[in-house]
């Protein structure tokens, strides 16, 4: 049986103006709209199994709820919408914990989730999900593309995603360039009612986790079960701003 335990303490505060913005919108029209995203095709729950993403059916009934848990707690600051999951080491499964974080985002008919691939070293959500369009590092570079050339479809209902994609420019520091962050920032305003799920590097090995704090509202940190010290993690979440530490996963499924 796959152990997954949480720890989430979640930081408050809101912004009056955008707490306002989402209270202009009802409930209904939240559904009605998430009800217009139009799916190419949808995966089967073999396909699923197969790919490691929950589903309301899973036979995996124990983590499903686990996922649901955190998702509520991460859901209760609505002006919040872009988390970014890390890990305090490479092999934690902070992917497989974002996919699924997202997959069970998106089992709320009022909401979507949106799942973006900021691991340029170890990219995974292309592969997963078998995609071959452009994705950030394109769209850094070409401004010809725009958000929804970068946005993909992938079988699951109100679910999408935007690959790592490949770089075509000798520049390293694309979290800090302007088009990055207009991005997320025109992505965060447009869609409400998506929850946007941001699968970062380990914040101990690399600095883009730590630039990426910039765009994201809430951290979570996945730790390797019984595999790394109270000193190690300890050290890391220190590295977080603290009003956006929202807590840390224990998990020993790595996906």
């Amino acid at each position: 049986m796959n152990k997954l335990e949480k720890a989430i303490s979640l930081s408050m505060s809101e912004d009056n103006h955008l707490r306002n913005f989402y209270r202009a919108t009802s409930e209904q029209e939240y559904i009605d709209q998430v009800a217009g995203m139009q799916e190419e095709f949808l995966l089967t729950p073999e396909q699923l199994t197969d790919k490691k993403i929950v589903f309301p059916s899973s036979a995996q009934k124990a983590v499903v709820h686990k996922f649901r848990d955190i998702r509520t707690a991460l859901k209760d600051n609505k002006t919040k919408n872009i988390t970014l999951v890390t890990s305090v080491d490479v092999d934690a499964g902070t992917s497989y914990f974002a996919a699924n974080l997202a997959a069970v985002t998106a089992f709320d008919p009022a909401r979507s989730a949106l799942l973006i691939d900021c691991n340029l070293d170890r990219p995974s959500v292309g592969d997963k999900f078998a995609i071959n369009g452009p994705g950030i590092l394109e769209y850094i570079y070409d401004e010809s593309l725009t958000v929804e050339d970068i946005i993909h479809a992938v079988g699951i209902e109100r679910y999408r995603c935007i690959p790592a994609g490949k770089a075509k420019g000798s520049i390293k520091e694309y979290f800090t360039n302007p088009r990055f962050k207009a991005l997320l920032s025109e992505i965060k305003l447009r869609y409400p009612n998506r929850n946007i799920f941001i699968d970062a590097p380990s914040i101990l090995t690399s600095a883009d986790t730590r630039i990426l704090f910039d765009v994201c509202d809430q951290v979570v940190v996945v730790v390797p079960y019984g595999v790394v010290g109270e000193r190690t993690i300890t050290d890391a979440c220190r590295v977080i701003p603290k009003e956006k530490f929202a807590g840390v996963v224990l998990n020993d499924y790595v996906g």
